[in-house]
């Protein structure tokens, strides 16, 4: 029996409360015509989501791959972000980026995830474990997966992969409603906590800015209400808004799991190097509130509460 999408829309919003981005539950396939050495399928899903703060929808798209041990993706047309920055999610043995410009960065293995700055233009190289990979794109808008020749919009990428480049946001929050998430979870002093990784089992909760889940390798539980498929599986994702009470979250004894804290990668800043940003506004609460709390930008807090 195929597993679900197990979407949970709010009667009041109609919005993406939780969703499961699973290898066999897309919408639409569609083959891409990106690599001489490699066959590349687009799985897109009818799910976008979109947090209180969000500039544009959020999509996620998965490219399977399948081929020779490295597979060499957008090569003359370039898989481009003009509408907003990415994170990407890879079970690829490594994921080599090259920029319009020649600069290059990569991402191994249990690196797990990289996030890509809005207007990069890049060619990509995938090594491929028993001939087979996948990407999953969470991205701000939609990039162009059929690529690109002209690099005039281009601009020179920033790439951040895994830990610890990702593992902090520096942005300052402020818990909204005041006075609420009396019980949350962060990690160091400064900056929002956003990337941990592998994480553990974790008792029942919430997100202040919801959470992204990829299971590298292994299984994780999520007890979702209403959701009878409520596990990932290796290169699987879960979506989850903020606010949404589940748990616990339990995972197998062999697995390596990433959690993101900001679902919408247009909220990442990328300082050229760290600053002293005060960690103010928990990733997660380990109570029910009344009114579920959110981290949001201070000099906004007035303007995004009367919405």
């Amino acid at each position: 029996m195929m597993r679900g999408l197990a979407l949970t829309l709010s009667a009041a919003q109609a919005e993406v409360q939780v969703a499961y981005y699973r290898f066999g539950n897309h919408a639409r396939s569609l083959a891409l015509d990106v690599s001489q050495d490699a066959d590349v399928q687009l799985r897109e899903w009818d799910s976008n989501y979109r947090i209180f703060d969000s500039p544009a929808e959020v999509q996620v798209r998965r490219l399977d791959l399948a081929g020779s041990e490295t597979a060499s993706l957008y090569q003359e047309q370039l898989l481009s972000f003009p509408d907003g920055p990415a994170y990407i999610f890879s079970n690829a043995s490594a994921v080599r980026f090259e920029d319009h410009l020649g600069q290059a960065s990569s991402m191994g293995y249990e690196d797990s995830v990289a996030w890509v700055s809005k207007g990069s233009c890049l060619r990509l190289s995938v090594d491929l474990r028993d001939g087979a990979g996948s990407l999953l794109l969470v991205s701000s808008g939609t990039p162009l997966f059929n690529g690109s020749s002209d690099s005039s919009g281009c601009q020179e990428a920033v790439v951040l992969v895994g830990t610890p480049a990702l593992s902090r946001n520096e942005i300052s929050y402020k818990v909204s409603p005041e006075g609420s998430c009396a019980k949350g979870l962060n990690h160091g002093k400064n900056g929002y906590s956003n990337l941990d990784m592998p994480i553990g089992p974790l008792q029942a909760h919430y997100h202040t800015r919801g959470a992204l889940y990829y299971v590298q390798y292994g299984r994780g539980d999520y007890n979702d209400t209403g959701v009878d498929d409520d596990f990932l599986l290796g290169g699987e994702l879960r979506y989850v808004a903020p606010g949404v009470w589940y748990g616990p979250e339990t995972m197998t004894s062999d697995s390596y799991i990433a959690s993101v804290h900001e679902v919408d990668p247009a909220a990442i800043v990328h300082a050229g190097s760290p600053s002293p940003t005060p960690n103010t506004c928990a990733f997660a609460c380990t109570e029910q509130d009344q009114e579920p709390a959110r981290c949001i930008v201070a000099d906004v807090l007035a303007e995004t509460l009367t919405v």
